[in-house]
Parts: structure tokens; sequence; C-alpha cells
């Protein structure tokens, strides 16, 4: 299996204190709105990091995602953009927020397959 489906959550990170809303995406479960973090717990991205590329990059993972979300996540919000770790699947770590603004869980959104 390629892990396309794989749901990890992730249970070190920094919170999120500022995001930047960058548009929606159709989910597996549903439409969400994404963002992208610009300032979390031990770190700042300046808003010329492009929050758009990487909410653009975001939106076509999510929509790739074979899995998808859980149900529940209204918002899915970027706090990493594709990154190394002990993953070694590519991927984007993202938050996942319900309609109340409240954190549901972490996820490693899976890099969509190259197209063949």
């Amino acid at each position: 299996m390629s892990g396309q489906g794989a749901r990890n959550a992730i249970t070190a990170g920094s919170k999120i204190f500022k995001k930047v809303a960058v548009g929606n995406a159709n989910a597996k479960t549903g439409s969400v709105r994404i963002g992208v973090a610009t300032e979390a717990e031990g770190w700042r991205r300046p808003l010329e990091a492009a929050p758009e590329d990487i909410g653009g990059r975001l939106k076509n993972y999510i929509e790739a995602w074979e899995q998808g979300p859980k149900p529940g996540p209204v918002e899915m919000v970027a706090r990493d953009a594709e990154h190394p770790s002990t993953d070694p699947q590519r991927h984007m770590t993202v938050e996942c927020f319900d309609k109340d603004g409240n954190k549901i869980e972490t996820v490693h959104v899976p890099a969509p397959e190259p197209k063949k």
C-alpha cells in the first residue's frame, strides 16, 4: 500500500496562534476551509513566504487524499509544508478544527501520487 490513505495522528507540535484563510477544498468527507499558519508556538512565518502557494498545494493534497480526514473538521490549516520527519511519506502537517474553532487533531496529509 502506498500510504496514500494513511491517517497518522501526531502528538508533538506547536500550537497555532495566527493563520491566513486561503480558500476551500473538497475533501472526501465534505467541503473544508483551508488555511496556512503564520504564527505558532516557537516560530513565525512571514506573509512573504507565500501562504497562497502553500494553501494551493494543501488544496491539491486534501482533494487527492484517498481516505480523507475523519468526519468533523470544517477547517484544515497547514502548520508545516512538506518537510522531512520520521514519516517516510512526503506530506504536510495539518491541524483540523471543528465548527467552533476547537482543534480536533493533527494529521499528516499525504502528497498526491505523481501522475503517470
